[in-house]
């Protein structure tokens, strides 16, 4: 679902506007365009926008490798080297006017910051040197005109002597610090480290990350404070729910960058409490409100908000595997493309959006602050950590498998609500714990096989669960999950029974169908008397099964998968409802699957990873 969309949305969307804002005559890109989609050629051209500008060009040139992305990353790069860099009295200006001149001599460390990440991103992707040593000369800028005895001071005029910090104070408040500047000086820094891994830079990094973590979290609440006086003494009472979900992915992201092992479990930890808490309050309605000030909820929707949003909520599953923070993803990703990106030719996404769904048409497309950064980077994000959709490969029904209790419909009620995408019935074949006797007719036997399939496909039509039909043979000890016949190929094959295994095997592959051997190194005195493996008959190896009684069984399907370089899959060998939701099994897939054949296709081109449930914490 998410990942070609987003690319899609990329490709076909968001790079093309900015391309047609390229201002070739003056340099830069344009600086507004209305809402109404009138362009002003003459406008001002914030630096912040060009930092965010050439930042975004390097990552796509990075994520896609169009070497047209790097063009423009180097046309914004020779405004900012040009034009913006204040090299008298150092750091950036504020505001060119459209020529290319000082509109606004303020620096700021927030937009210094900014600087310092899009130089350091261009030049991870062109190997600009000249573009790293700016990123350094505004790097020492920072540490040696900003700090004070607290922390670093924000607002300072072109001499840096300290100003009003109005920039980033909001809602009536006056601040002196705030957490934003913290944040962003964080994804500055984690940039810059990434170019070549300087210790003085990563001093400084862990420096941002234990104020972030000592001063700007409360643990009582798992929440950021935002305002601060100079000696961060809390001014006013707001949470922003957007910087909050952003705040945990990129300072997750900082730790791994730095590779302190330490650090990364105290923030994984810290990160996920603040996720789970703005899951809970701030996720109405699949999106994500703005902010609330003392008691009063601000619910308008703002461009960065949901895009930051969709990447908080997949850090957060790829950190804890808790499909809910997936799920929680993908509404707002829906939200977004039903409401905030912008139907409009020659148009991108709305800045605000109300609650009832109406943009609110005094902000502007394109301005100082609306540019292609947060939507931009949301969609590489996604694209860059490879967002799964899931699927249970292995699974029973009442109706079909004597020893499962759970109906077909009861079932993908179950899976719906897990959050995964699909799954596919594998009840016993006829050869092993069939629910249907041998007394009817083969057609008859066919039908009653089949129910299960049918009734769970029936209620996932309506829920939209995605449901396949399989079977699961056996054989004298092995078991093999049979994918690619269908009911059809069952009646018309009504010596299924009689015919050896290596006949069934034969007509399988014939019909294009292929056999995985299920936990092959399963031991169960009961009804497994020996271990058989099959290596010239089958397709691939079930290498995870959480059903399995010892982890070791999993251990050899994972080897013996490796030895013969069979393709892996896993699944949960479900029979019931009362299986605990983290023994949930099955594969995860890149693009979603909408047939047997997908699956089929997927298995065979080794574009299948298996799902491991986290293990039980000990104690």
């Amino acid at each position: 679902m998410i990942i070609e969309e987003v690319k899609k949305e990329l490709t076909g969307h968001i790079i093309p506007f900015w391309n047609k804002l390229r201002d070739d005559e003056n340099g830069g890109f344009y600086g507004f365009m209305s809402y109404d989609l009138k362009l002003d050629k003459q406008a001002d051209k914030g630096v912040i926008l060009h930092a965010r500008i050439l930042w975004f060009y390097s990552k796509a040139y990075i994520t896609l490798g169009d070497k047209t992305l790097l063009d423009n990353a180097r046309h914004a790069y020779e405004f900012i080297k040009n034009h913006c860099i204040d090299y008298e009295y150092g750091g950036v200006y504020w505001m060119m006017n459209y020529k290319g001149e000082p509109a606004d001599t303020m620096k700021h460390t927030y937009n210094i910051a900014f600087a310092i990440y899009a130089l350091s991103c261009y030049y991870n992707a062109s190997g600009d040197k000249e573009a790293l040593e700016l990123a350094y000369k505004l790097f020492h800028d920072i540490e040696n005109n900003t700090l004070d005895e607290y922390g670093y001071r924000e607002a300072f005029d072109r001499q840096w002597n300290l100003v009003s910090n109005d920039a980033l104070s909001e809602n009536g408040l006056q601040a002196d610090k705030t957490m934003n500047a913290i944040l962003h000086l964080i994804e500055a820094y984690t940039e810059l480290y990434k170019a070549d891994h300087n210790e003085e830079v990563a001093k400084r990094l862990k420096f941002q990350l234990g104020q972030m973590r000592d001063i700007v979290y409360t643990p009582e609440t798992n929440a950021l404070k935002v305002f601060f006086d100079t000696k961060f003494d809390l001014v006013g009472d707001i949470h922003s729910f957007g910087h909050d979900i952003e705040a945990t992915w990129l300072m997750d992201l900082a730790c791994d960058t730095l590779g302190d092992e330490a650090l990364k479990k105290q923030f994984a930890e810290m990160d996920l409490k603040i996720s789970h808490n703005i899951q809970n309050i701030a996720l109405d309605n699949g999106a994500l409100n703005n902010e609330r000030e003392n008691d009063k909820i601000d619910k308008k929707r703002v461009w960065w908000v949901e895009a930051e949003s969709v990447v908080g909520f997949i850090n957060a599953y790829q950190h804890s595997g808790e499909k809910k923070f997936l799920e929680s993803a993908r509404s707002v990703w829906e939200y977004i493309k039903a409401e905030i990106i912008d139907k409009r030719e020659d148009s991108e996404w709305y800045s605000e959006v109300s609650y009832d769904h109406k943009p609110h048409d005094w902000k502007e497309i394109v301005g100082p602050w609306k540019c292609p950064y947060h939507n931009g980077r949301m969609c590489m994000e996604v694209i860059n950590r490879g967002v799964d959709f899931w699927y249970e490969t292995h699974l029973h029904t009442a109706e079909g498998s004597g020893c499962a209790s759970a109906s077909g419909a009861e079932q993908a009620r179950r899976y719906k609500a897990l959050g995964y995408d699909g799954i596919i019935v594998t009840d016993h074949f006829f050869n092993g714990n069939c629910a249907v006797t041998n007394f009817d007719s083969w057609e008859d036997r066919v039908n009653k096989f089949c129910k299960g399939y049918e009734n769970a496909k029936e209620v996932g039509d309506k829920i939209g669960l995605k449901v396949f039909f399989g079977l699961e043979y056996s054989y004298f000890g092995a078991d093999l999950l049979t994918y690619g016949i269908d009911k059809d190929f069952l009646l018309a094959n009504d010596n299924l029974s009689d015919i050896s295994f290596y006949q069934f095997a034969d007509r399988v592959h014939k019909a294009g169908g292929v056999l995985v051997h299920a936990h092959p190194f399963r031991e169960a005195d009961w009804y497994i008397h020996e271990i058989k493996l099959l290596p010239k008959w089958i397709d691939g190896v079930e290498v995870y099964n959480s059903g399995n009684g010892k982890e070791i069984y999993n251990d050899r399907a994972k080897w013996y998968a490796e030895q013969f370089s069979f393709k892996q899959t896993g699944g949960t060998d479900n029979h019931h409802l009362w299986v605990e939701d983290s023994r949930i099994s099955g594969v995860a897939t890149d693009e979603p699957i909408n047939s047997i054949e997908d699956y089929i296709t997927s298995l065979r081109e080794g574009k299948l990873e298996v799902i491991v449930p986290p293990k039980p914490a000990e104690g």
